[in-house]
């Protein structure tokens, strides 16, 4: 796991935590040795929570609330216990909500096959990139040209079934957003891109695809952020990120970049606007390769 939006302020344990617990220990007249044998607290623990560089842990799923044992074993008044439970609680509540799971890519062929069993599953996927296509419209020439190999080897084999999806499941929403800056991209060369561009034509043209791009000259007023996946309306959202992937699964998460796909949705090209731009990008690199 890894810490998500928060800033570096939001992450550190608040200031009094650490000098509080140090006085109360002190004043108790007991050593960090002493404490991590009468507690769950590991001396290493303890010494980075007095220098304000940890927190004690409450998880009442499991039972542990280190600032129980801590107050029981200093003597801390109880108003002083209280406050300090609310303090790491909402600490420690903010990290979570905020967290993130990330897989790493060691075994692509494995990321692969688990991004297409979860795309099997989901009714309405959202995507948005400013960067390539979307996996589920890329040509196997893009594909080959992103992992390095050729249009034969497993990798783009197996993200060709993803792709396949596409008119195999007339049941499945496909609603994309991408940006002109990121077509303009050229991922192997202008042919490979021409054909690319051509193909998101004929996907554009399916029935269950609504694919949308915001061009140059479209006035967005938002940072365009990593590419994202929203599967259905309870998640996951999966974020793009070089070298894996994260997902965000808790509702908030959810609904906010529910939020911002809609925002972005709202101000891009739609329909014939799409094919028009798109024609005209195909004919561009028609003409240069």
């Amino acid at each position: 796991m890894t810490s998500g939006d928060l800033s570096e302020r939001e992450q550190r344990p608040p200031d009094h935590v650490g000098p509080l617990l140090r006085n109360a220990r002190t004043s108790a007249g007991l050593s960090q040795p002493q404490v991590e044998r009468a507690t769950s607290l590991s001396q290493n623990g303890l010494s980075r929570i007095e220098r304000g560089e940890g927190m004690p842990r409450i998880d009442p799923e499991h039972g542990v609330d280190q600032v129980a044992e801590l107050a029981a074993l200093y003597g801390l008044a109880a108003d002083v216990a209280t406050e300090l439970t609310e303090v790491v609680t909402d600490f420690w509540e903010a990290r979570k909500d905020e967290r993130i799971v990330v897989t790493r890519a060691t075994n692509v062929l494995s990321v692969q096959r688990r991004i297409r069993r979860r795309e099997e599953k989901t009714k309405r996927l959202r995507s948005f990139t400013n960067g390539l296509p979307f996996g589920w419209a890329q040509t196997p020439e893009v594909m080959a040209a992103i992992f390095g190999v050729d249009v034969d080897h497993p990798k783009v084999r197996d993200r060709m079934r993803r792709a396949a999806q596409l008119p195999a499941n007339a049941d499945r929403q496909y609603e994309g957003v991408m940006t002109e800056g990121g077509l303009r991209w050229v991922m192997g060369s202008a042919e490979v891109m021409a054909a690319q561009v051509e193909h998101l034509a004929a996907v554009a043209a399916l029935p269950n695809v609504d694919l949308r791009l915001i061009t140059a000259r479209t006035p967005v007023g938002m940072e365009p952020g990593p590419g994202f996946h929203i599967h259905d309306e309870d998640g996951p959202v999966v974020l793009a990120q070089v070298g894996g992937s994260a997902e965000l699964d808790k509702p908030e998460q959810v609904a906010r970049y529910i939020e911002r796909f809609d925002r972005l949705q709202a101000v891009a090209l739609t329909g014939d606007d799409v094919l028009v731009i798109l024609t005209e990008l195909a004919e561009y690199y028609r003409g240069i390769a």
